[in-house]
C-alpha cells in the first residue's frame, strides 16, 4: 500500500516522498490503532486518539458542516490541518470540488498511514497538495489563491491541541497571503489598462535607453546607498552630503526633490508607478541631465521622454509585455523581481549592480514622531482614524513594531512592504550585506540595522567612477541594442494588426448580442428562439475569447474583466433561461470592454510609431555618451 501511496506522491511532492521513503516503519513506536465505539478505527498518537473515540466518521462530517457555510466552487480552496486515518480530509474530498491543501504536522503519523489505507486515488487529483510543513503549503497558496477565492480551514480537536502552535501560525501566515495577495490583485486591477499604455509608449524611447540586464555587475563590490523618503532621513542628509563619494546613492522618485533642494544630486532616480510621477520632478527639470534614471518598462511615460543623463529600463519578470519584449529580443536584457514599492525596486537594482554592500537611508515605513516623510509633513488623520492629506482619505492606519521594540502607526500598504521585504529576505540568498540605518523606523526581520555613522565606518573610502562605467557599457551595446530595437519594430507592428483583425470579428459579435439581449425581455421567449440567435455567432465568440486571451495587450489590459467573466459565467450542464440570460448579459459586457480595449491600445500603438516610424531606421547610427 505504502508505494502505491509513495508513486503518487513522487509526483505530487517529490521531497515529501524522498523524505518518507527513508522512515523505516518498524522503528515507528508511538502509534497505536484502536477501535472507536462505532467500531471503526482510529489512532493514537502519543497517548493521544486523532480521532473521535465514539464515532469519527460522524466527527468529520459534523467538522466539515460546522465549518463550511457555503457552497464552495472549483477555485475555493480548503485547508486540511491533520491527516490521521483521513477522515476529515475524506469528509473535504467527497463534498466539494474545491481544491484541497493537506498538511499533516507529524510526518511519521502520515508515514504509518500510508502503510495501511490507500489514498492514491485522492493524492492523484490535480486539486489536491499534501505536504508536512508550514513553508510548502504557504508557497502553494501564494501561487494560487486570488482574490475572492474563499480558504477555509479544517482541523479535528486532537490535531489542535497537539500542534496548536503550528496550526496558530498556519493559519495567520496564510491569512497574510491572502490579504497580501487580495491587495496585489486589487492593484493589478487598477493598473493594469495604464500599464499597457505605458509599456507601448515608453517603447518609442528605448532606442536612447538599456536594459538593465546589460549593466549585470557593473558595480560589483560596491556600496550602495538607497535614500528613501522617511522621517528619519532629516538626520542623515548632512552626514549623506559629508560621505557623498564613498557609495552609489539611488534615490527612489518621492525623494527626489526633497534631496536635490538638500544639495544631494543622486546617482539614480527610480521610478515605478503607473501614474502621477510628474510631481516627482516638478520644478528640479534643470538637474535631471545630472541624473541617471532607472525607469519600470510600465511606469507612467512622461518620466522616460526627460533628458536624463541616462536610462535604464527595468523589466519585471510578471510583466507579460516585458516578458514579451525579452521573447522578441534577446534574453540579455534580463528580467527582474518585482518590487511591490520603488523601495524594493531599488533594491534589486542594486543587487543587479552587484553591489555587496545594500544600505537602506530614511527606509522607516512608519510615521515617526508624528512626521510622514522627510520633507516634514505631519500626520493627520480624520474621525475614522485613516491617514489623509487635506480633504482626501489616503490610507487605513496601523501599528507595527519598531525596531526599538515600541509600537508605531503606519500605513496598510507599508506594512505590506515590511512583509513583501521580508519575504525576500528569507526566500532568496543574497551574498550582499543588508544594512538599514533607520533605527527609528519599522522593524524588518532580514535587515542589520545600525546607526549611519557606524555604516560609514565599515565601508571605509572607495573610489570609483560611475559615469565612465556606465558609458563603457553603453557604448559596448550600442550595436547590439540598435539591432535588438530593429527587431522589437515588425512585431509590434505585428501586435497591431492582430488586434485590428480581432476587431473586425468583435464588432459584429457586439451587435448581434445586444439583439440577444433584447429578446430576453420578451415573455414568450424560449429556448430555441435564443439558441437560434446565438449559434450563428457561437465560432465567432469563442475565437474572439481566445484571441483576447492569448493577446499580449489585450490580455494584460482585460485582466479584471476577463477575471469577472471566468469567475461569473455560470457552466452548468442544464442552464435555465435566468442562467442563459445572465451569461449572455455577461458576454456583452465583455465583448463591449473587448472593444474599447482595442480602441485604446491601438490609439496608444498609433502614437509610438508617430515616432517610431522615424526613429527606428536611424537608431544604429545614434551615439549616446555620459559627461
Amino acid at each position: 500500500m505504502f508505494q502505491k501511496n509513495l508513486e503518487v506522491l513522487k509526483v505530487k511532492n517529490p521531497v515529501l516522498a524522498s523524505k518518507l521513503e527513508k522512515i523505516d516503519i518498524a522503528n515507528i513506536k508511538n502509534i497505536d490503532v484502536v477501535n472507536a465505539e462505532s467500531k471503526d478505527l482510529i489512532i493514537n498518537y502519543n497517548k493521544v486518539n486523532l480521532h473521535s473515540s465514539l464515532d469519527p466518521i460522524r466527527e468529520a462530517k459534523t467538522v466539515w458542516h460546522r465549518t463550511i457555510k457555503t457552497d464552495l466552487k472549483v477555485n475555493d480552496i480548503q485547508i486540511v490541518f491533520g491527516l490521521g486515518l483521513g477522515y476529515l480530509f475524506k469528509r473535504a474530498f467527497v463534498s466539494s470540488d474545491s481544491k484541497i491543501f493537506l498538511i499533516e504536522p507529524f510526518i511519521e503519523v502520515l508515514r504509518f498511514v500510508l502503510e495501511y489505507v490507500d489514498f492514491s486515488v485522492e493524492f492523484s487529483e490535480n486539486r489536491v497538495f499534501i505536504t508536512d510543513n508550514i513553508e510548502d503549503l504557504n508557497q502553494k497558496l501564494q501561487a494560487e489563491f486570488l482574490s475572492g477565492d474563499k480558504v477555509e480551514f479544517l482541523f479535528l480537536n486532537s490535531f489542535a491541541a497537539l500542534a496548536q502552535d503550528q496550526l496558530i501560525k498556519l493559519t495567520q501566515t496564510a491569512l497574510e497571503i491572502c490579504e497580501s495577495k487580495s491587495a496585489d490583485q486589487n492593484t493589478i486591477f487598477n493598473q493594469c489598462k495604464s500599464w499597457v499604455k505605458n509599456s507601448i509608449l515608453n517603447l518609442q524611447y528605448y532606442s536612447e535607453s538599456r536594459p538593465l540586464g546589460f549593466f549585470e555587475g557593473v558595480f560589483s563590490n560596491k556600496t550602495a546607498l538607497i535614500i528613501s523618503a522617511g522621517p528619519s532621513l532629516v538626520n542623515q542628509v548632512q552626514k549623506i552630503k559629508e560621505n557623498r563619494d564613498k557609495f552609489i546613492i539611488i534615490a527612489v522618485a518621492p525623494i527626489l526633490k526633497y534631496l536635490i533642494q538638500e544639495g544631494i544630486i543622486p546617482d539614480f532616480a527610480t521610478f515605478t508607478d503607473a501614474s502621477n510621477l510628474s510631481f516627482h520632478i516638478e520644478g528640479i527639470e534643470e538637474h535631471l541631465s545630472k541624473i541617471n534614471l532607472v525607469i519600470n518598462s510600465r511606469a507612467e511615460n512622461c518620466i522616460i521622454q526627460k533628458d536624463f543623463k541616462s536610462k535604464i529600463i527595468y523589466l519585471s519578470e510578471t510583466d507579460l509585455a516585458a516578458q514579451w519584449f525579452r521573447d522578441h529580443t534577446s534574453a540579455d536584457v534580463g528580467l527582474y523581481k518585482s518590487g511591490g514599492s520603488v523601495s524594493i525596486l531599488s533594491y534589486y537594482l542594486a543587487k543587479a549592480f552587484g553591489c555587496n554592500v545594500i544600505t537602506f537611508a530614511g527606509l522607516d515605513l512608519a510615521m515617526v514622531n508624528n512626521k510622514i516623510y522627510a520633507d516634514g509633513q505631519d500626520l493627520q488623520c480624520n474621525e475614522a482614524g485613516d491617514y489623509v492629506i487635506p480633504g482626501k482619505v489616503i490610507k487605513k492606519l496601523m501599528h507595527v513594531k519598531g525596531y526599538n521594540g515600541q509600537m508605531l502607526p503606519t500605513r496598510d500598504d507599508y506594512a505590506l512592504f515590511i512583509r513583501h521585504f521580508e519575504e525576500i529576505f528569507r526566500q532568496e540568498h543574497n551574498p550582499a550585506r543588508i544594512i538599514n540605518t533607520s533605527t527609528s523606523g519599522a522593524l524588518i526581520n532580514g535587515m542589520e540595522y545600525m546607526e549611519f555613522d557606524d555604516f560609514i565606518n565599515i565601508i571605509g573610502s572607495p573610489s570609483f567612477t560611475i559615469s565612465q562605467e556606465l558609458s563603457e557599457v553603453i557604448e559596448k551595446t550600442q550595436d547590439k541594442w540598435a539591432q535588438l530595437n530593429d527587431s522589437i519594430y515588425p512585431e509590434l507592428k505585428n501586435q497591431y494588426k492582430k488586434i485590428q483583425e480581432i476587431d473586425k470579428l468583435a464588432k459584429p459579435v457586439i451587435s448581434e448580442l445586444r439583439e440577444v439581449c433584447v429578446l430576453f425581455e420578451d415573455q414568450e421567449i424560449n429556448f430555441d428562439i435564443i439558441e437560434a440567435k446565438i449559434s450563428p455567432i457561437k465560432d465567432s465568440m469563442a475565437q474572439v475569447r481566445n484571441d483576447v486571451v492569448k493577446n499580449v495587450f489585450l490580455s494584460i489590459y482585460l485582466q479584471n474583466e476577463i477575471w469577472k467573466y471566468t469567475r461569473q459565467y455560470n457552466t452548468s450542464v442544464l442552464p435555465n433561461l435566468d442562467d442563459v440570460k445572465a451569461n449572455m448579459k455577461l458576454e456583452l459586457e465583455f465583448f463591449t470592454s473587448v472593444n474599447l480595449a482595442i480602441d485604446n491600445i491601438i490609439q496608444s500603438m498609433e502614437t509610438a510609431f508617430l515616432i517610431l516610424d522615424k526613429k527606428i531606421p536611424t537608431v544604429k547610427n545614434r551615439v549616446i555618451s555620459i559627461t
